[in-house]
């Protein structure tokens, strides 16, 4: 599989989004590799049947402002549960 290692992200980077996972992480966590931090959205769909994908889902939105940034979790409701 190709990815990217975190120990390969430039120390001029602030935040990392993660794209392409699908459990949903709502809390931005610091990098146990770098000085940046992360967050994991997930996919705002169930697209199988594993126990990430049973977590509640969520979408961002990113606000930033010169070398300051703020995320804003809004968690989706499901459909018919």
């Amino acid at each position: 599989k190709n990815y990217l290692k975190e120990e390969m992200i430039p120390s001029w980077i602030d935040l990392v989004v993660w794209g392409h996972e699908h459990e949903s992480k709502a809390q931005v966590e610091e990098s146990l590799k770098g000085s940046f931090m992360i967050v994991q959205p997930g996919s705002t769909v169930a697209t199988s049947l594993v126990p990430g994908e049973a977590a509640p889902k969520h979408c961002a939105i990113l606000s930033i402002d010169k070398s300051l940034f703020k995320i804003d979790h809004i968690r989706l409701k499901q459909l018919g549960g």
